[in-house]
């Protein structure tokens, strides 16, 4: 079973304009976004080595608690060529802050090394937000390649720059956020809770 897209983060008081404003980033600002618990499966060191391959105007944010005593950024953020495109919100975000981070962001990047689904993910589509992904586990199923996002190998900085600048390309298109709605109808809960009783049946 698939997870089902989440969208009991959004919030229609928090704007795209407010939200990237209260962050600093300008129009030509191009905001990444790595949100969640900070695991060194999750490939953040990928990710921000992948950061010096990118243009200047890129700007990471990464989000979300670290989860073991190592913070796997430590060295990279002390970085000269990347650390003033980064910024580092290591706490547990309070829900009511969600929707301000990902009104702001312009592309979701998850870099995972290994995993099975994501939950960030179906967040993500809920704010209607293209994204880069890893070849690994369910993740390739959650974005219809070059259209509603990317994919890149796992453990690959190089193939991850190259993804996310392919998705940046992606920006152009006015029709990408409903193209983004458009697929993640298919993870919506009417269509979980057919697939549920599907298996259910099944299973009889």
């Amino acid at each position: 079973m698939f997870l089902p897209v989440y969208r009991q983060y959004l919030d229609e008081s928090v704007t795209r304009d407010g939200a990237r404003s209260g962050l600093g980033l300008s129009h030509a600002d191009v905001a990444l976004l790595f949100f969640g618990l900070v695991r060194p499966y999750k490939g953040v060191d990928d990710l921000l080595a992948a950061m010096r391959l990118l243009p200047r105007n890129a700007r990471l944010y990464i989000v979300g608690e670290g989860y073991s005593r190592r913070e796997p950024s430590a060295a990279a953020l002390q970085d000269p060529h990347i650390r003033d495109r980064i910024t580092r919100v290591d706490r547990f975000v309070d829900p009511a802050e969600v929707a301000r981070f990902f009104e702001a962001s312009d592309i979701v990047v998850l870099p995972y090394r290994e995993a099975t689904q994501s939950a960030v993910a179906q967040v993500a589509l809920a704010f209607r937000k293209p994204m880069v992904l890893t070849r690994t586990g369910g993740l390739p199923e959650l974005v219809e390649e070059g259209v509603t996002g990317t994919l890149a190998r796992p453990g690959d900085p190089e193939d991850l720059a190259r993804a996310i600048d392919r998705c940046i390309g992606l920006l152009d298109d006015a029709g990408l956020p409903l193209a983004v709605e458009r697929f993640a109808a298919r993870f919506s809960w009417p269509v979980y809770a057919e697939s549920l009783l599907d298996t259910v049946r099944e299973a009889r």
